[in-house]
């Protein structure tokens, strides 16, 4: 189901732009609390033991000056690819869940608007994805302090439900 959808879809992942609103199908993700760190994760929808897979993500957010770094911290279960302004930083495919801690995304970041974008696949049992990018920048002129800034909160990632259900273990 996810390659037909991409196929139709071109830029979902690359475009700040892409239309990712509710009249298009996206919803916000939503938030699964869970026993062990991290404790909430999220996903397009179900439970965190059935839910629609592939799952589609996009988050659009604004660094307001130059960034000097960016360090990312991801967990999915199972599968992803992990985009960053259309960069594939992640690519994720052995089917096992898996943390990545500390990717150094500084080379794709850009003062002004950018795109995180994940398309995640469950491939039994229970699925989530959960992730925090820390950005450091020197704010435009007029502030000469050095910020940063934690981005992917739950509310403001924009997921697309898609129709193939995986089927629980």
């Amino acid at each position: 189901m996810g390659l037909a959808w991409e196929a139709s879809h071109v830029g979902w992942n690359t475009l700040v732009g892409f239309d990712d609103s509710d009249a298009a199908g996206w919803t916000n993700a939503i938030s699964v609390v869970h026993p062990t760190e991290p404790f909430i994760r999220f996903w397009v929808d179900g439970t965190e033991t059935a839910g629609s897979s592939p799952a589609y993500f996009r988050k659009v957010f604004n660094i307001p000056g130059s960034p000097t770094g960016g360090f990312l911290d991801f967990v999915v279960d199972d599968d992803a690819k992990l985009y960053v302004n259309g960069h594939l930083v992640i690519d994720d495919s052995n089917s096992l869940a898996n943390f990545f801690t500390g990717v150094d995304v500084s080379q794709w970041l850009k003062s002004g608007v950018n795109l995180i974008a994940v398309k995640a696949q469950d491939q039994q049992g229970a699925q989530s994805i959960s992730g925090q990018l820390n950005v450091t920048f020197v704010p435009e002129p007029g502030s000469a302090t050095i910020a940063a800034a934690g981005l992917l909160a739950a509310a403001c990632i924009r997921q697309k439900r898609t129709r193939s259900r995986q089927p629980a273990a």
